[in-house]
């Protein structure tokens, strides 16, 4: 999980910074590849650390996260976009994965050692 979110950081910023259209295409596609790590992952996770009732409490959480960002995000780019231009999307995205990056070495760094 903590390589998937950091090569997703990686691969939007250069996402931001591709000088090209055929650059930035690959980098998409790279960055949908990471991106998706952190859904699967984040499932195993739970499946790891609980059982019983406080699993489908987790799950449920993720279920929420995983239902509402499709939502949001479309309005939250849109006032991105009225900041900055395009590229300034997918440095907020970088942003964001680094943060998340951050909070999953912060929440499983320590458990790393234990298995």
């Amino acid at each position: 999980m903590i390589a998937g979110t950091i090569a997703y950081s990686a691969v939007t910023l250069l996402c931001a910074v591709a000088p090209s259209a055929e650059l930035l295409t690959a980098a998409r596609l790279l960055q949908g590849l990471a991106g998706g790590v952190g859904v699967v992952v984040a499932r195993a996770v739970v499946r790891d650390l609980y059982s019983g009732v406080a699993a489908a409490k987790y799950f449920s959480r993720l279920v929420l996260v995983f239902g509402l960002a499709p939502i949001v995000a479309p309005t939250a780019g849109s006032l991105v976009l009225h900041f900055a231009s395009w590229r300034g999307v997918f440095v907020v995205l970088a942003v964001i994965g680094a943060l998340i990056a951050l909070a999953a070495i912060i929440a499983l760094g320590s458990m790393v050692g234990s298995f």
